[in-house]
């Protein structure tokens, strides 16, 4: 099974105590990643789940720009792509997955 997993290990700006970071999981189970089609369903997961997880997290995540969470949802879905295992990851790319999560953003 893959699931591209972000921890991101972001504290609230100011706040002395750690907390526990959020984490995001893009599930890529049953997918082949080299394959155009499953590489746009996953691309199509990668910016919903980084514009669900930012519209909850964004000050954390990005305590510099909470007013825009476009800084938040293209640094997580970044860091989704680059969570992938290796190979998985080269299939992704090689599909233009990352071309789809980019469009997908706008």
């Amino acid at each position: 099974m893959i699931v591209s997993t972000l921890i991101a290990a972001v504290l609230a700006a100011g706040s002395p105590e750690m907390r526990a970071p959020p984490v995001m999981q893009v599930p890529a189970a049953g997918l082949d990643l080299s394959d155009a089609r499953d590489a746009a369903v996953f691309a199509d997961r990668v910016v919903e789940q980084s514009r669900r997880f930012c519209a909850v997290h964004v000050e954390r995540i990005t305590p510099e720009h909470p007013a825009n969470p476009r800084f938040c949802e293209r640094g997580m879905a970044e860091a989704a792509v680059r969570a992938l295992p290796e190979a998985h990851r080269q299939r992704f790319l090689k599909a233009g997955g990352l071309g789809l999560v980019y469009r997908g953003l706008r």
